[in-house]
């Protein structure tokens, strides 16, 4: 599973909207909001790259958002962690 974190800076007055357009984003959950500068921190979950690819355009491409930076990204293995007893 593939994981960023990317701040997103809504167009000035369009804030509000910009958080009802990325709350209807499956694989987009906003993390932090920060109303005083128009921005907030997003996490999106895509199984693959291609697909987090995807969620990272459609966010930048929401008519709200003026600007969308990759902060950290994380990819989880789908291997099983056995314990040392095992």
């Amino acid at each position: 599973m593939n994981y960023s974190g990317v701040l997103v800076s809504a167009c000035p007055g369009r804030y509000d909207e910009m958080l009802r357009e990325l709350d209807a984003i499956d694989g987009v959950e906003v993390h932090q909001k920060d109303p005083d500068h128009n921005r907030c921190i997003i996490v999106i979950e895509a199984p693959d790259v291609p697909a987090e690819m995807d969620l990272f355009k459609a966010v930048s491409n929401l008519p709200s958002v003026v600007d969308a930076a990759l902060v950290v990204h994380n990819f989880e293995d789908d291997a099983v962690v056995q314990s040392p007893n095992n």
